[in-house]
Parts: C-alpha cells; structure tokens; sequence
C-alpha cells in the first residue's frame, strides 16, 4: 500500500475526530479499539473510518466495517428512506 505521508498534528486531528464521531453517535469506545484508532499512521485509513462511523446505522455495523479497516470499500445498509415530502 502507498501510505501517505500527513504531518503528526493532522494525523491528531483526524483520529480526535474519528473518537468524537464514535462517542457522539454510540456512547464511547471500547479501549482495545481507542488504542488501535491512536496506533494508525495511514491518513486513508483515518478518513475512511470517520465516514463510516458517521454513516453506520449502529455499532454493530460499525464494529463489522472496523474489521475491514484495511479495505477501500464501505459494506453499509443504506438507511431506511423517511416518509414525508420535502420542499427544500
């Protein structure tokens, strides 16, 4: 894989995200996970997780794509479409 090469503070800042996002939207993280989110060097890997677990219906779905943290793809359920109409 060609890793590329972001400087610490960015690297901080997304992984800061990455933890916000995954408190906000499930209660916490586990530590083995939190340790493994501030162990990762590839900016990829970071914006890629941060967008699943923006977009993941639940942990669980969340937990199946960590798995996959090395892979490109995102294998998420597209949400449930809402009732209603919009005129935005």
């Amino acid at each position: 894989m060609n890793e590329r090469q972001w400087p610490d503070e960015w690297l901080t800042a997304d992984k800061e995200d990455l933890l916000a996002v995954l408190e906000m939207r499930f209660g916490g993280v586990p530590y083995d996970v939190r340790n493994s989110i501030l162990q990762i060097r590839d900016p990829d890997v970071l914006e890629r997780l941060i967008l699943v677990a923006a977009n993941a219906p639940d942990w669980d779905a969340f937990e199946t794509e960590w798995q996959q943290r090395d892979g490109f793809r995102i294998h998420l359920s597209p949400l449930p479409k809402q009732g209603g109409n919009s005129n935005r």
